[in-house]
């Protein structure tokens, strides 16, 4: 039996880059841990402290996230692009409420929350101070926004005093995070930036879903006493299929395919992205984790000042405030971002360069950052490929990248979800393994 937050831990530091490294594992909760932390050294994991329930930050989001109308466990996302929109103005309260601690750790004040009894995870106490909650699906407005922003500065607070503790602590350079709170892009830009460690590695399913690689790497390495195998350099570790199954998926659709040679493809496909298609890029084996990297893919132009809208009008059906990540070729990223960090699992936020934001308007969020991931000939060629012909068509060494599914629904997985994505939404290119299929404006195969 592995805990749960000692699956966390390895599933991090263990496919890291790192020979040695600091850890910290944030979440909701795990049995009644929320938060640990400890050393990795070679292919051993020492964890040196916790909190417990029901002192933690997950849970806070997760209360406010419901607040605001969310769903629980799947509107945190929302949440902290909704920050983005506001000012915190309430920080000062949230402090009282998540109260820090000089060891960086924090506790709540339970007067706040109902965690553990009632259909509400916040108190008459907390409505009382901010005001009722929101409706789902009603309009938002700078209440909301302020709330969201508040919540959003309190989280980045704890997280960089827990990690500039853990720097002076251990005294390492390196830092591995993983639990559920380790999605949260915002906060990790600002721990690249900020907690004082040269370099951070946050692995691509930090979420629960991760606690399954770590179970096992902790049988492996911690239990067994294997030695470590190669970093985890991409998340592609899922399903993979042939191309004669493509080819019945395609005729089980009723679809017209091409299958140009490889040169022509990622050229036609470049440039209908630059004539403003959106195009479904399906490759490969799948990706791990709650991110598309390339391999089950929606891409579109990021210079194109409408493109937000139009995936959301056609495909995605998201709400506006919530910006679009985009790929970056990895040797550019110093170029357009204000930190060159690699980031090829997509969950960094960082500041585009000023100068630079005019160009692509359709990847920048409201406070002037992009989620954004970066691609190397080594790791992702032939999506790498593409956006460096994207890029010689049009100058700029990236493109928008979303998850290939309809609204709600999983990120494709085979080449009949694919099909079957294409066929439904308003996509006007699919590129599905080798073959290229076209619609004409969007509109009928």
């Amino acid at each position: 039996y592995i805990p749960h937050h000692l699956a966390h831990a390895p599933s991090a530091f263990l496919v890291s880059p790192f020979e040695e490294a600091a850890i910290l594992t944030v979440d909701g909760v795990g049995e009644w841990t929320t938060t640990a932390w400890g050393v990795g050294r070679g292919n051993g994991i020492e964890m040196r402290g916790e909190i417990r329930y029901p002192d933690s930050l997950g849970l806070v989001y997760t209360a406010v996230t419901t607040w605001l109308g969310f769903e629980a466990n799947r509107g945190e996302g929302k949440v902290m692009a909704l920050a983005g929109l506001g000012r915190p103005q309430h920080l000062d309260r949230f402090r009282e409420i998540v109260g820090l601690r000089p060891d960086g750790s924090f506790c709540l004040d339970p007067g706040w929350f109902r965690f553990q009894r009632g259909a509400r995870m916040w108190s008459p106490r907390f409505e009382k101070a901010f005001g009722p909650p929101r409706v789902p699906g009603s309009a938002l407005d700078d209440r909301h926004y302020a709330v969201a922003a508040s919540l959003q500065a309190v989280l980045e607070e704890s997280l960089l005093a827990m990690t500039r503790d853990l720097r002076s602590k251990t005294g390492l350079s390196d830092l591995c995070i993983a639990g559920g709170v380790s999605l949260n892009c915002s906060a990790n830009g600002r721990i690249a930036d900020e907690s004082g460690f040269d370099r951070v590695f946050v692995q691509p399913a930090a979420g629960d879903a991760g606690a399954a690689l770590g179970a096992a790497l902790a049988a492996v390495h911690l239990v067994h006493g294997h030695p470590r195998r190669a970093a985890l350099r991409d998340a592609f570790l899922g399903p993979e299929y042939p191309v004669h199954r493509m080819r019945r998926a395609i005729a089980a659709h009723g679809l017209t395919a091409l299958e140009p040679a490889e040169g022509e493809l990622l050229e036609r496909t470049a440039r209908r992205i630059a004539e403003g298609a959106v195009v479904g890029w399906y490759e490969g084996r799948m990706e791990f984790g709650p991110r598309a990297l390339g391999h089950r893919s929606i891409l579109a132009d990021p210079r194109h000042p409408e493109m937000k809208d139009i995936l959301n009008a056609r495909v995605k059906h998201r709400e506006p405030f919530r910006p679009y990540g985009a790929s970056i070729l990895a040797h550019e990223a110093g170029n357009w971002f204000d930190r060159a960090t690699p980031s090829p699992f997509m969950l960094f936020a960082t500041k585009v360069r000023p100068q630079k934001r005019a160009q692509i308007p359709s990847a920048l969020h409201v406070d002037g950052t992009c989620r954004h991931q970066t691609v190397t000939r080594e790791d992702n060629g032939r999506y790498f490929e593409l956006i460096q012909e994207f890029e010689r068509q049009t100058g700029v060494p990236m493109v928008i990248n979303t998850s290939f599914n309809d609204n709600g629904e999983p990120i494709v997985c085979t080449p009949e979800d694919a099909c079957g994505c294409f066929v439904r939404n308003q996509i006007d290119v699919l590129v599905l393994g080798p073959f290229l299929i076209e619609k004409a404006d969007g509109g009928a195969p």
